[in-house]
């Protein structure tokens, strides 16, 4: 019979050994924290998950795999994606994860955008995009 490694966990200043079974259960109980989380802002945004799929260019059936906790690593874009889609600053995906808030975009302008981003149509879509692309490249 094989002994599951021990992880040693820092709890205030001390180690405690923790199992292999508790270290996973935290990770797990992290992305459940998470598709909470992005249920929650994608209801106070308005949209559904087929809208934040459109905004954050993800799949629906990977918004609904975050939101469900069915697994517990995505690739750095794909959280990036996401953070942008609800407003949130990068990183706080992590946040969220280590048992924090999300914490959000500050500019104003931005999630103003982003909110509105559901309702345009394809064509105010692109518009915006080519206006936002040219305006970065007049900027020093």
């Amino acid at each position: 019979m094989t002994v599951p490694p021990i992880f040693a966990t820092v709890c205030v200043g001390r180690t405690r050994q923790t199992s292999r079974a508790e270290t996973l259960t935290t990770v797990t109980s992290g992305w459940d924290n998470l598709g909470e989380r992005v249920r929650t802002s994608r209801a106070v945004l308005g949209y559904s998950i087929t809208q934040l799929s459109a905004v954050s260019g993800l799949s629906t059936s990977t918004l609904d795999s975050i939101e469900n906790g069915r697994k517990t690593s995505y690739d750095p874009t794909t959280l990036a994606a996401l953070e942008r889609a609800l407003g949130w600053r990068t990183g706080s995906v992590d946040r969220i994860l280590k048992g924090l808030e999300a914490q959000p975009v500050e500019d104003q302008d931005l999630a103003a955008i982003i909110a509105a981003w559901p309702a345009l149509s394809a064509g105010a879509r692109r518009m915006l995009r080519i206006l936002a692309v040219e305006g970065a490249r007049a900027e020093p």
